[in-house]
C-alpha cells in the first residue's frame, strides 16, 4: 500500500546536526576517492571522441574567444570531409567542434579549458549527484542507513564513477536531474505550495536539458507522472513548470546553435537501425552487453552472476531457500566477477546492468509496501525516463561507453528508489548477523572489482593513446624549418583520432578521411608541394607503398596504429 507524502519529521536539533555532519564527512571521503580514481586513470587524451570535441571547443573559447575551428588545410577539395571534426556542428558561419549543447563547453572554459579542470567538474557532478541521492533516500524512508548507502552506491557502485574521469556532461546532468526531482518533491510535500523549491526544480531541469538531450525526456516524464500519482492542483503547476523548463532549454539551445554556426549544414550521423530491431539492438548494447569484443567466458560469467543473485533473491523472498544459500549465491557472483577481472583484458562493459551488480541484487527485494507517494513518483520517473531513452537512442547505443551512458542521469533517482524500497525487506529477511556480514562483504568486494575494471579500462586507453601520440611526435618533424603554416601533416584513416588525441590537435595539420579517400587527398598534398606526411592507420605501410608520388622514409609498427613517414618524390 502507499502512505501519504513525506511528513515533516520532528527530529531533535542535535541529532539533525549530527546527521548533517556525518553526511558531510561521507561526501568529503567520496570526493577524495573520486579524485584518486581520476588521478590513477592518467587523464590526458580522450577516452572517446566526444571528449576531444568538447575539450577542443573549450580551448577555442579560452585561447581565441571563438566557437569556430579554422581548418589549416581548408584549400583541399572537399576539405570538410578531411576536417578533424567529422561530426562537428557546421553551418554558414563556420564549424564548431561542439556547439549542440553550448553550456557544457562554456563551463569547461570557465574551469580553464584544461584536463584537470574538466575532471574536477565531472567529479563535482558525481559528488552532487550522490548528495541528492542521499537526500532523496532520506525523504523516502526513515532508515538511517539509507542516505549513507545511497550516497556511496551512487558515487562508486554506478557508472557515475567512470563518468567522473570523462570530459563529458553526464555527471553534471545527473546531478541536475537529482536536484530537480528533490526540489520538485519538496515543493509538492504535504500539499504546500513552495515557490522557491519549484523555481529551483525548474532551473535544475533547465540546466540538465541544456547539458544532455536525453534530459529533456526525463524532465518531461517527471512532469507527466507527478500529476496522476499526487492528484493535486499544485502537482499540475509543478508539472507545467518542469515542462516549460524543458521546452525553454530546447529553444535556447537551438537559438544558440544557430547564432554560433548560422544556417546548419548536414553532418554525418551515427549508423542506426530503425523499428523494433533497432530498439532491441540499442537495449542489448546499453543494458546487457558485456564487451565490444567477441564474447569470452569472463563476459559470460557476468551474466551468470546476475542470474544467480536474481534467482537467489526471488527464492529467498518466497522462503524457498535459506539465508545460507543466498549468502553462498552472493559469494559465487563475486567470484564470477573476479574471474572477469583476472581472465580477460581490460575493456569497456557497455551494459548498464552488468556495471551495477549491487543495485541489481537489491532490486529483487524492492517492495512498494509502506512507501510514500514521493517514492512512487520517483520510481515511475525512472521507469518512464528509461523507456523514453530506449525508444529514442541510437541502435548502437552511446558509442564507446561504460554502463549505458545515456541512462546516467537517472542514477541519482534510481539508486535511492532501490535502496529505500529494498532495505526493509532485506532487514527482515537477512536476520543472521554473520550471514548478513557475508552478503555485505560480497557487495563491497564486487563493487571494488567493478571499479578496478573501470579504472584499468580507462588507464589502458589513456596509456595507449599517449603512447601513440608520443610515437607520432617522434617522427613528425617540421620539414620547412618552422616557417609559418608549416606544421607537420598527419593523415589518418581513423576519422575520430584527432579528437581522441585532442592535446595534439593544434600541433599538426590533420587529414582525417576514409581509407578510400586517402589517395585523393595525398595527391592534392603532393601537388601543393607538401614535402612530408605522416600516415597513421592500420596497415599504413602497404597503404603508403601504393601511393603515387610518395616514397617511404620510415616505418613504425610498435604502437596502436602503424606509423609511416612519407616523403614526396622529386618531380
Amino acid at each position: 500500500m502507499l502512505v501519504a507524502a513525506s511528513p515533516q519529521r520532528a527530529e531533535p536539533t542535535s541529532a539533525h546536526r549530527a546527521r548533517r555532519r556525518g553526511l558531510a564527512l561521507h561526501l568529503c571521503l567520496l570526493a577524495a576517492v573520486l579524485v584518486a580514481f581520476v588521478a590513477l586513470s592518467q587523464p590526458g587524451n580522450g577516452y572517446s571522441s566526444d571528449e576531444g570535441a568538447s575539450m577542443a571547443q573549450a580551448r577555442l573559447l579560452v585561447e581565441h574567444g571563438s566557437w569556430h575551428y579554422e581548418y589549416p588545410l581548408s584549400w583541399l577539395d572537399d576539405a570538410r570531409s578531411a576536417s578533424p571534426f567529422v561530426r562537428g556542428d557546421a553551418g554558414s558561419n563556420g564549424l564548431a567542434p561542439y556547439a549542440k549543447h553550448p553550456l557544457y563547453p562554456v563551463l569547461l572554459s570557465l574551469a580553464g579549458g584544461g584536463t584537470w579542470g574538466a575532471m574536477l567538474l565531472s567529479v563535482a557532478g558525481t559528488v552532487l549527484a550522490a548528495l541528492t541521492a542521499a537526500l532523496l533516500a532520506r525523504r523516502f524512508t526513515d532508515d538511517p542507513l539509507a542516505p549513507v548507502l545511497a550516497l556511496w552506491a551512487t558515487g562508486v557502485a554506478t557508472p557515475l564513477l567512470f563518468d567522473s574521469a570523462l570530459a563529458l556532461a553526464h555527471s553534471l546532468a545527473a546531478a541536475a536531474v537529482g536536484v530537480m526531482v528533490l526540489l520538485a518533491l519538496r515543493s509538492l510535500a504535504s500539499g504546500s505550495r513552495q515557490w522557491p523549491a519549484l523555481l529551483g526544480a525548474a532551473a535544475a531541469g533547465l540546466v540538465a536539458s541544456m547539458l544532455r538531450t536525453e534530459a529533456v525526456l526525463v524532465v518531461a516524464v517527471v512532469a507527466v507522472v507527478a500529476v496522476p500519482v499526487l492528484r493535486t492542483r499544485w502537482s499540475v503547476v509543478v508539472a507545467a513548470a518542469l515542462g516549460a523548463a524543458g521546452l525553454v532549454a530546447v529553444l535556447v539551445d537551438r537559438a544558440a546553435v544557430r547564432a554560433i554556426v548560422g544556417t546548419p549544414l548536414v553532418t554525418p550521423a551515427n549508423t542506426v537501425t530503425s523499428g523494433l530491431q533497432g530498439r532491441w539492438d540499442g537495449f542489448y548494447v546499453t543494458w546487457l552487453s558485456s564487451s565490444y569484443q567477441p564474447r569470452t567466458s569472463g563476459g559470460t560469467g557476468l551474466w551468470v552472476a546476475l542470474a544467480v543473485v536474481a534467482v537467489g533473491g526471488v527464492l529467498l523472498r518466497r522462503g524457498r531457500i535459506g539465508q545460507v544459500s543466498y549468502a553462498a549465491a552472493t559469494v559465487l557472483a563475486t567470484v564470477l566477477y573476479l574471474g572477469r577481472v583476472l581472465s580477460d583484458a581490460p575493456g569497456a562493459v557497455p551494459g548498464l546492468l552488468l556495471t551495477v551488480p549491487v543495485l541489481w541484487a537489491m532490486a529483487w527485494f524492492v517492495s512498494r509496501r509502506g512507501r510514500n507517494r514521493e517514492w512512487v513518483v520517483a520510481a515511475l520517473a525512472c521507469g518512464g525516463g528509461a523507456l523514453a531513452v530506449l525508444l529514442t537512442q541510437y541502435s548502437i547505443g552511446g558509442g564507446v561507453e561504460w554502463g549505458g551512458r545515456y541512462f546516467a542521469l537517472l542514477l541519482p533517482v534510481a539508486v535511492p528508489v532501490v535502496v529505500a524500497g529494498a532495505l526493509p525487506r532485506l532487514r527482515a529477511t537477512l536476520t543472521d548477523r554473520r550471514l548478513r556480514l557475508v552478503v555485505c562483504s560480497s557487495a563491497v568486494v564486487v563493487t571494488a572489482l567493478v571499479g578496478t575494471l573501470a579504472l584499468s579500462t580507462l588507464r589502458q586507453s589513456h596509456e595507449r593513446t599517449a603512447d601513440l601520440a608520443a610515437h607520432i611526435a617522434a617522427v613528425a618533424t617540421d620539414p620547412r624549418g618552422g616557417e609559418p603554416g608549416s606544421r607537420p601533416v598527419v593523415v589518418t584513416s581513423n576519422r575520430l583520432l584527432p579528437q581522441i588525441l585532442h592535446p595534439e590537435l593544434d600541433r599538426y595539420r590533420w587529414v582525417a578521411a576514409d581509407e578510400a579517400d586517402i589517395a585523393g587527398y595525398m595527391a592534392q598534398l603532393a601537388d601543393a608541394d607538401v614535402p612530408q606526411v605522416v600516415l597513421v592507420a592500420p596497415g599504413a605501410e602497404p597503404m603508403g607503398a601504393a601511393l603515387d608520388g610518395w616514397t617511404i622514409r620510415s616505418v613504425d609498427l610498435s604502437s596502436a596504429y602503424d606509423i609511416v613517414v612519407l616523403d614526396r618524390k622529386a618531380s
